[in-house]
């Protein structure tokens, strides 16, 4: 489980890599707790998302293993 620190999609895809499978959105991201803003945030993490798994020629998220991170990128 990771609690906070996600900001992008690129930071779910390192963190499915790694073998997490609990993501929480801390309460920094949450945009004041503001509901409309935690949509648009959550949103915004998905085209970040299906970009970043076009990116690295994944078809299947859940097939997304630890070849795809390296030290320097998390």
């Amino acid at each position: 489980m990771i609690y906070n620190g996600i900001r992008s999609g690129e930071d779910v895809l390192k963190a499915i890599a790694s073998g997490t499978e609990t993501l929480l959105v801390g309460p920094m991201a949450a945009v004041g707790g503001e509901s409309e803003g935690f949509h648009l945030l959550c949103q915004q993490i998905k085209v970040d998302l299906r970009r970043a798994t076009l990116i690295i020629g994944c078809s299947v998220l859940l097939s997304v293993g630890s070849q795809v991170i390296s030290e320097s990128t998390w």
